[in-house]
C-alpha cells in the first residue's frame, strides 16, 4: 500500500525532533499514536525506519532516506496548493529576490513589463526574502534570483550573468591607500560576517573562498542586512565585497571601492521548481534570459 501525505508529515516531525513525544507534541496527537503510525509506515514499507530504546533514538538508513524523501513530497505537495491559487485568483508570477541585488536588474525587468506592446499574458510580483531556494520549493514564489548556484535536485536554474566582485572600505582606511589588493591582505581585517550561513557561503561572503581552508582569518561584526553593513563600513568598524553593479549603486562618499586580486566573482542565477514549468514562466524565463544577455553586451 502506498503511503499518504499524512505519513509522510508524521515521519518528517519524528525524524527532525528525534523524539515520539516531542513529535506528538508539535502534531497535536499522543505520543502512543505517533508510535503506532510510524510502525504503520514500517509495515507498509517493510522496512524498520527507527532504532528505539528507552534511551536512544536513531534513524536506520532507510529512515535516512524516507526522511529526506519525506521532505520533498511535503515541499512538492505544498508548492502544488499555493500554485494552484494562485493560477485560480489569476495571480502574476512571484519572482523572489533579495532587497539588495540585482537592482538594475529589476528595473530591466519592471520596464519590460510596463511596456504597453509587451505580452500580457506574463505578469509578475516581486517577493523579498532571503530563504529564497525555500520558498521556490514551497511554492511560495515560482521563480528566484540568487547569487550563488543552488545545488538542489528540486530545483532547475540558469546563470544569467557573472560580474566581478569588489572590496568596499572606509576612505580612512590604510587598505583603502594601498596600490595594490590582494585577498590575502584581508585577512586580519573585520570582514563583515553573515550569521547562520553555511560554511560554503559564509567562506564566499567574506573573501575566503579562494584562500586554503586552514588560512586563518579574523571575525568581522554580524551583520543583517546591507544597510547595516555599510553603516558598519563608513565607521571604519567592517570591511565587505560586494558585486561591482551593488557597489556602485550603494557608493557614499566616505567609501572606497578597491579591486582585489584572487577575489572570487559574482554570478546571478534563476531558479525554479523542475517541473509543472507553465507557459508563463517559461515566457518569463526567456525574457530573463534574453535581458541578462542584453545587459551583459552593454557591460
Amino acid at each position: 500500500m502506498n503511503l499518504e501525505l499524512r505519513h509522510y508529515r508524521l515521519f518528517a516531525t519524528v525524524a527532525r525532533t528525534q523524539s515520539f513525544s516531542a513529535a506528538a507534541r508539535a502534531l497535536g496527537m499522543s505520543q502512543p499514536a505517533v508510535s503506532r503510525g510510524v510502525a504503520v509506515i514500517e509495515r507498509r514499507l517493510g522496512t524498520q525506519l527507527v532504532e528505539r530504546t528507552t534511551r536512544s533514538f536513531t534513524l536506520t538508513r532507510a529512515g535516512t532516506t524516507l526522511q529526506a524523501e519525506a521532505r520533498h513530497v511535503l515541499d512538492a505537495a505544498e508548492a502544488a496548493e499555493a500554485a494552484t491559487i494562485r493560477a485560480g485568483s489569476r495571480q502574476a508570477l512571484v519572482v523572489g529576490v533579495k532587497a539588495d541585488s540585482a537592482g538594475d536588474f529589476l528595473h530591466l525587468l519592471l520596464e519590460e513589463y510596463r511596456d504597453p506592446s509587451h505580452d500580457p499574458g506574463v505578469e509578475f510580483d516581486f517577493r523579498e526574502t532571503h530563504e529564497l531556494a525555500d520558498a521556490v520549493r514551497r511554492g511560495a514564489c515560482d521563480a528566484c534570483l540568487v547569487a550563488w548556484p543552488l545545488a538542489d535536485p528540486g530545483l532547475a536554474s540558469v546563470e544569467l550573468w557573472s560580474e566581478p566582485r569588489v572590496a568596499l572600505i572606509a576612505d580612512t582606511h590604510p587598505l583603502a591607500s594601498a596600490a595594490r589588493l590582494r585577498i590575502d591582505d584581508f585577512l586580519h581585517e573585520p570582514v563583515a560576517n553573515w550569521p547562520g550561513l553555511p560554511d560554503e557561503l559564509d567562506r564566499y561572503y567574506q573573501g575566503r573562498d579562494t584562500l586554503p581552508v586552514d588560512a586563518g582569518a579574523a571575525v568581522g561584526p554580524a551583520v543583517h542586512g546591507l544597510a547595516e553593513t555599510l553603516r558598519l563600513v563608513e565607521l571604519g568598524r567592517a570591511i565587505t565585497f560586494l558585486p561591482l553593479s551593488v557597489a556602485e549603486r550603494f557608493s557614499r562618499p566616505h567609501l572606497v571601492l578597491r579591486t582585489v586580486s584572487g577575489l572570487s566573482g559574482s554570478r546571478m542565477f534563476l531558479a525554479w521548481r523542475d517541473h509543472g514549468v507553465t507557459s508563463e514562466l517559461e515566457r518569463f524565463i526567456g525574457a530573463c534570459r534574453r535581458l541578462a544577455a542584453d545587459r551583459s553586451g552593454r557591460g
